[in-house]
């Protein structure tokens, strides 16, 4: 998985690149200065030139002026994106929380784009993944268990008479059919489809269970395919967590 670290170095200096030695062989580090702020840490320059990181670096002067090199930021994010594709993780390095509106504007319209903003490179790498708390847990979706409401029917109509548990059969299954015509077909539809694909594609029962669950779960909920992609994500990681995805983002 290719990862970008786009630092806005007028905004956090050198203490954005604070972390580079712990990045990868797949990590980018694209470094947007200014003539306001274009000094470097001797530390930082002898690290790279005795190649103490594996990543690569790109030092990228653009101009200065009133919120410049954040609109120049934006702009390279969205020229890099179509070219990338799925799968590939994006981090804006700076303190200045106006960033959130360009990330939120990818994230409504690219769900499997990943687009963090951190005030350095160490706390994108060490990070608790909070933006996935709004993803629901993995026990959520088992509190409802299929079979307890006709279990519970079937202890009633022993107690009754024949003519007045044929009355009481009657009446909830026809007031149940309305029901079971919108939402609930939906939802038992979606539960079948997801089942179906990652059993055909071989997974396990558990992985099976829960991304069903999952699904049906944030179905009717706002921004339901981001929801469903993020709880994925962080179930199985962002490797295995986007192949689940693809299979099934068609029947969500």
């Amino acid at each position: 998985m290719n990862r970008y670290f786009l630092v806005d170095f007028e905004n956090v200096s050198d203490d954005g690149l604070n972390g580079f030695k712990e990045l990868t062989g797949t990590d980018t580090v694209i470094v947007m200065y200014t003539d306001k702020a274009c000094k470097i840490r001797v530390e930082f320059v002898e690290a790279l030139n005795a190649r103490k990181t594996r990543a690569s670096f790109r030092f990228m002067k653009v101009a200065s002026g009133n919120q410049a090199l954040d609109m120049q930021l934006a702009t390279f994010l969205g020229s890099m994106i179509p070219g990338e594709g799925n799968g590939t993780e994006y981090v804006i390095v700076s303190k200045d929380k106006g960033y959130n509106h360009i990330i939120q504007f990818w994230n409504n319209r690219e769900p499997e784009i990943r687009i963090r903003l951190k005030k350095s490179i160490r706390d994108a790498l060490h990070e608790n993944a909070e933006e996935t708390e709004e993803a629901a847990p993995a026990p959520a979706p088992e509190k409802k268990p299929a079979e307890k409401k006709p279990a519970a029917r079937r202890k009633t109509e022993k107690k009754e008479p024949v003519k007045k548990a044929e009355e009481v059969r009657t009446v909830p299954e026809t007031a149940a059919k309305p029901q079971e015509s919108g939402k609930g077909q939906e939802k038992t539809r979606l539960n079948a489809a997801v089942q179906r694909i990652l059993s055909d594609a071989k997974y396990d029962t558990a992985i099976i269970s829960f991304v069903a669950s999952l699904a049906v779960k944030l179905h009717e909920s706002e921004n339901a395919k981001r929801a469903t992609y993020t709880g994925i994500i962080k179930q199985y990681g962002q490797k295995e967590g986007l192949t689940i995805y693809n299979l099934i983002k068609k029947e969500l």
